[in-house]
């Protein structure tokens, strides 16, 4: 190729090459413009700020707009004089703080040209270099203020609702208080000869009952509704509850002449932990509406073992009746609230409509959901099917289950017993049944008068206390009894029937809690456990403390004759609940010393509060008595060495009694006989 041949290649290449370029500079103009006109015209306000100035650079319209001004350039006028980008946009973090290109998202409050808010929501990051700001930005007032709304309309609505909770709570108070006086005086004819006073006292009794069914049913609706309602996970007996249920529909079923059949299967426990109460509502409930609407034939309850679920027995409890029947089309509704299947129900045989309701909700709480089975005219069947925890330790079982029966009544000779209550007729009807079982009974009308009567010296071996007061309530009194030194068992009494009421009654430092109106047979078997009980912490206050861990004057390690009597001789099943207490103790004296090498306070206290109700039930009174100190050490946070102290006076106090009932068992099988008396 020659010379001029090669200028004219280069010079064709050159063209060609610079060609190339023009259009790549046309096409890099074109995506410019392009990318230029999607900033303008975003439906999102874009920014970008210089960092080492802190100035705003660039922005476009929607930004401008978003901030008050006409134009991006006014916009950037007015931000770069008045303020910095960064004290502008308000939040944006510093540069140090973020790495390069990590995006960053806030919401604040910003502000326009003319001086109004609003709420803006950005989203920002750095560039590679860390010298530029690019952000992006939104107004979020509508939704910032939608949320307000809503927050306030949740706030007045939860408002509203434990405004009518306390008005329930307050009504259901004023509702049992004259009730109360209406059972108690009921109660009191019925212990006349006068066959009709007897008559009439009863069917006052029966409205009475369902008037206190209605008032407890508007009081668990409106729990439920308010998510306030918890179970309980207390021993429970289900042969001695479903017994008891039974009982109390003896009556109805003989007078209504139908034919009522229990049957539990064979493979079905007895004991679990669970909510006596509660499952004793539903199946109450389901048991009366079924009685109610059945006017010839039936009613069958069974309850089955149908399978286990975490460990835990699934039972399947049924109420079939031969009844008038619910029509297909109707059979959901009755779960609703307030709902009948047929408005001539209510009319014919009574009813709110709320206890289907109820009890469907306390099923779906127990962990299992309540369903219907019905035919009009054929009858119908309600079941449902939950879970069951059984106990761990049946000895634990024992000593939380057992209670005083009624016919311990000789118990209360001549107790001295203070009655607190402002109401009246409250006071006579209480009176009435405390005296004619042997009390000897004093009054205080609230609780300033109560605190005054034991400042003077007044020593009664128990207190009634109500909770709700003039001048001094149930709860302040309590607690100033307390801080006084009075260690006499108080029990609390309130028409209140909310579960946090039991909980207010034992924090001010009560030892138990009756709820109104009370019955003659609850409160005389509450006064009866408290007296064969005692006063645990009067014992621990009035004795004269040795220094000596061994010596405990007038404490026995076990009352063995006196436990014999409250078993009605039964030395079998003293001989099983004494052994069953000597191995629980044994095994929570060890979790205490774990505890103790873990500074773990709560289970120390739980443990010695166990250990010190086993020791009452049993009639191990040192046992008793010390656990009951260790347990007050840790519940105060007592020092570790104390608390070491504590403890090992419980443990000598354990091998004492173990020693005794070491040597009464050894009797008992040498003579190869149940041992007596001793």
């Amino acid at each position: 190729m020659g010379t001029d041949d090669g200028r004219a290649f280069r010079e064709s290449e050159r063209r060609l090459i610079q060609k190339e370029l023009f259009l790549l500079e046309d096409q890099k103009d074109e995506a410019e413009q392009r990318f230029r006109a999607m900033f303008e015209n975003a439906l999102v306000g874009l920014f970008r700020g210089n960092v080492p100035s802190r100035l705003l650079t660039d922005a476009n319209l929607e930004a401008a707009r978003l901030f008050g001004c006409s134009n991006v350039e006014e916009l950037i006028w007015w931000v770069n004089r008045e303020f910095d980008a960064f004290s502008f946009f308000n939040g944006i973090p510093d540069p140090h703080s973020l790495d390069p290109g990590e995006p960053h998202s806030f919401s604040a409050r910003s502000l326009r040209r003319d001086g109004t808010e609003f709420w803006a929501q950005f989203s920002v990051r750095y560039s590679a270099d860390g010298r530029w700001l690019e952000g992006a930005v939104k107004d979020i007032t509508d939704q910032v203020e939608s949320m307000d709304r809503l927050r306030q309309a949740k706030g007045e609505a939860e408002e509203a609702n434990e405004a009518k909770s306390r008005f329930l709570a307050t009504m259901s108070h004023e509702i049992r208080t004259p009730l109360y006086g209406i059972i108690g005086f009921a109660e009191i004819l019925q212990e006349r000869n006068d066959p009709k006073s007897r008559e009439y006292s009863r069917k006052i009794l029966d409205e009475s009952d369902r008037l206190m069914i209605l008032i407890s049913q508007l009081l668990d609706f409106s729990k439920l509704e308010a998510n306030k309602i918890t179970l309980e996970t207390i021993p429970l007996d289900l042969y001695e509850l479903l017994d008891e249920i039974d009982a109390g529909f003896a009556r109805t079923v003989q007078i209504s002449g139908l034919e009522y059949r229990r049957h539990i299967g064979e493979d079905v426990p007895a004991r679990y932990i669970g909510d006596p109460m509660r499952l004793r509502q539903v199946i109450t409930n389901l048991i009366s509406n079924a009685l109610k609407f059945t006017l010839e034939g039936s009613v069958v309850f069974r309850v089955d073992r149908v399978g286990n679920e975490s460990g835990s027995p699934l039972l399947r409890f049924s109420i079939r009746d031969t009844g008038i029947g619910i029509a297909e089309d109707q059979q959901e509704s009755i779960f609703a609230s307030f709902v009948q299947a047929d408005s001539s129900i209510s009319r014919r045989y009574g009813g709110t409509g709320l206890g289907i309701s109820i009890c469907r909700e306390l099923v779906n709480l127990m962990g299992g959901r309540l369903e219907l089975e019905s035919e009009v005219g054929s009858g119908s069947e309600f079941y449902f099917t939950i879970p069951l925890a059984t106990p761990d330790d049946s000895s634990e079982w024992n000593f939380a289950y057992r209670e005083n029966p009624i016919h311990r009544i000789g118990l209360l000779k001549s107790k001295k017993v203070l009655l607190v209550e402002d109401y009246d007729t409250n006071r006579e009807i209480a009176r009435h049944h405390l005296e004619k079982s042997g009390c000897l009974v004093s009054f205080a009308k609230d609780g300033r008068e109560a605190v005054d009567m034991l400042g003077k010296g007044e020593t009664p071996d128990l207190i009634f206390m109500d909770m709700h007061m003039p001048r001094m309530d149930g709860l302040e009194a309590t607690e100033t009894l307390r801080a006084m030194g009075v260690s006499t068992p108080i029990i609390g009494m309130t028409a209140s029937a909310y579960a946090e009421d039991r909980i207010k009654c034992l924090d001010s430092g009560m030892d138990d809690f009756l709820t109104k109106p009370l019955r003659r047979a609850t409160l005389l078997a509450k006064a009866i456990d408290w007296a064969s009980t005692g006063s645990l912490a009067h014992r621990t206050t009035d004795r004269t403390r040795d220094d000596d861990p061994g010596t405990l004057s007038g404490d026995s390690p076990l009352r063995y004759n006196e436990f014999i009597e409250e078993l009605d001789g039964e030395a079998d099943l003293a001989r099983e609940l004494l052994d069953g207490f000597t191995e629980d103790s044994r095994k929570r004296l060890e979790r205490a010393e774990s505890a103790l090498a873990d500074n773990d306070y709560e289970l120390l206290h739980r443990e010695f509060h166990s250990i010190k109700g086993g020791a009452l039930n049993v009639m191990a009174d040192e046992l008793a008595v010390r656990s009951f100190d260790a347990e007050k050490a840790a519940g105060a946070g007592t020092d570790t060495s104390l608390m070491g102290a504590e403890l090992k006076k419980v443990h000598q106090a354990f091998e004492r009694f173990v020693a005794v009932w070491k040597g009464l068992r050894t009797i008992h099988d040498t003579n190869e006989r149940q041992p007596g008396p001793l």
